[in-house]
């Protein structure tokens, strides 16, 4: 006989609102970031499970189609025997073998997640996406492509309609174009974006991002470029290189941990085969990082994307180009954003 079903797990006032309810805020930060880090560790052995388990879903399939037919032949077979003749080894091996199909009918339910499953675990996906991502229907791999080649992040910011004309245009100067027409509300994403950090090692360099999204909005776009530029080497600097570290442990990493920036970012992007083998906390992040990709490349004379090195080294019209200060803005308040999540709460 089953036995009944584990009622769900509270908090100790009866419910999970009232648990969180008596939290401060200190508990609630650290509450978020176990559980953050529960939720990934259980995406991962669920993704390993489910890769495990898919040959067995092909090898059903080919026993059912091949094994049916001839069962119920049998079935249908004995049940007219029956009542006429005894037939006791017969009786076992074919019950044997029906038992056998039942099993796999049952093995086959229960390796089908029912359609309230496959919407609370899209829920509990869509929460690590940044806020303007969620509930678009993106082709992912294109996404990411395009913040590597555009040298942009589109996480938190901007708004969603512009995010979603964005990936549907098909060259770098059209994308840049569609920016720079709708910077207003661009820099207005970018500035409600930054409201949310609140870590007090970020909010001196939030208030600093904040001032140059303004200087943008005035027209003094290359004041804006290198305030952002040291903005982005002073977060990476004293927070972002450790953390890529330490969230992408199995890439190759070159060098003692003061290397330079560009070749931390490298192999970090570098190391999965493929978005799929990340974990849904580490996708969230590898999107700010691929725009990062080429931002910190040294050695070069000129650069079609934003470039800090140039941008702090190498004052030019080609360096301080049209259209720069807006993606820097936005790869610069992803970042920041980022490190508000998973930075320790000071002491």
């Amino acid at each position: 006989m089953a036995s009944e079903p584990t009622p769900a797990a509270e908090g100790p006032d009866g419910g999970d609102e009232a648990f969180l309810a008596d939290l401060s805020d200190d508990e609630l930060r650290e509450f978020s970031r176990r559980a953050s880090e529960v939720a990934t560790s259980v995406s991962h052995q669920i993704g390993q499970r489910i890769g495990a388990m898919a040959p067995i879903t092909e090898i059903e399939r080919h026993v059912r189609a091949s094994l049916a037919p001839a069962l119920e032949r049998q079935a249908a077979a004995f049940q007219s025997w029956r009542p006429v003749v005894e037939l006791p080894q017969l009786t076992v091996e074919i019950e044997g073998m029906l038992d056998w199909h039942r099993r796999i009918d049952d093995i086959q339910r229960s390796l089908a997640p029912s359609a309230a499953l496959l919407g609370r675990l899209e829920d509990i996906a869509a929460g690590y996406l940044p806020d303007n991502l969620q509930g678009l229907r993106l082709d992912w791999h294109r996404l990411l492509d395009i913040c590597e080649e555009d040298g942009i992040s589109l996480a938190w910011a901007p708004r969603p309609e512009i995010v979603e004309e964005h990936i549907e245009l098909d060259s770098r100067e059209a994308r840049k174009a569609l920016l720079l027409r709708r910077q207003d509300e661009l820099l207005d994403d970018v500035r409600r974006s930054l409201t949310h950090i609140t870590h007090p090692a970020l909010v001196e360099l939030a208030d600093l991002l904040d001032k140059a999204a303004t200087a943008a909005g005035d027209g003094h776009a290359e004041a804006a470029q290198a305030l952002i530029a040291n903005v982005l080497e002073t977060t990476m600097k004293n927070h972002a290189n450790a953390w890529i570290r330490r969230t992408f442990p199995s890439a190759d990493y070159k060098g003692a941990p003061g290397t330079a920036h560009h070749r931390t970012l490298a192999n970090a992007t570098s190391g999965p085969d493929s978005p799929r083998d990340l974990t849904l906390l580490q996708f969230n992040h590898y999107l700010v990082l691929r725009g990062l990709t080429n931002t910190f490349q040294g050695g070069v004379s000129t650069q079609d994307t934003f470039n800090r090195h140039l941008s702090c080294h190498h004052a030019s019209h080609d360096t301080y180009r049209c259209g720069f200060s807006v993606t820097s803005l936005l790869l610069t308040q992803a970042l920041l954003r980022v490190m508000d999540k998973v930075l320790e709460p000071l002491e």
